[in-house]
């Protein structure tokens, strides 16, 4: 961001603002880095930095195994999924995860564990468990014969 888009300013201070979000009857706090205009106080938030904060959010929620509607549908949004793609994923159709966060129909422990662990995942940095949903979707031939160099460390 070059100019601030309500005066025009060109110099921004380096700051926090407070974020406050409420699923399922928690509220989580916390400061997102933002930038605030010089000239007129004009807030601007880092987006990377609020995704951030909403996954914490999502790691805080999954550690708790708060298993609903309400919770599914924060961990989706977190991960940044529509309902037609994380049904996909999943192998349910997008009504199915429609009737899991309206409360229609009860969230499948499984599907909720997996979205939990996407959304813990990464918060991490790691894409292992979405790299093997993906790859579930149209499984590669693997050769017949396949030599692994496994570590003695660790072993006892």
């Amino acid at each position: 961001m070059k100019r601030c888009v309500a005066c025009n300013g060109e110099a921004f201070v380096e700051t926090t603002e407070p974020d406050e979000v409420t699923v399922a009857g928690r509220t989580f706090t916390g400061d997102v880095l933002a930038k605030r205009c010089a000239t007129c106080g004009e807030v601007y938030v880092d987006a990377p930095a609020l995704a951030r904060f909403e996954l914490a959010v999502a790691t805080s929620i999954a550690d708790a195994g708060d298993v609903n509607g309400e919770t599914f549908h924060y961990l989706r949004h977190a991960l940044g999924f529509t309902g037609a793609a994380l049904g996909e994923l999943l192998a349910v159709p997008p009504e199915t995860i429609s009737r899991w966060e309206t409360g229609q129909q009860s969230v499948d422990r499984m599907a909720w564990a997996t979205v939990a662990t996407l959304a813990t995942e990464r918060a991490e940095g790691s894409t292992r468990t979405f790299a093997r949903l993906r790859a579930m979707q149209s499984p590669p031939k693997l050769a017949n014969s396949v030599r692994l160099e496994v570590s003695p460390v660790g072993l006892r």
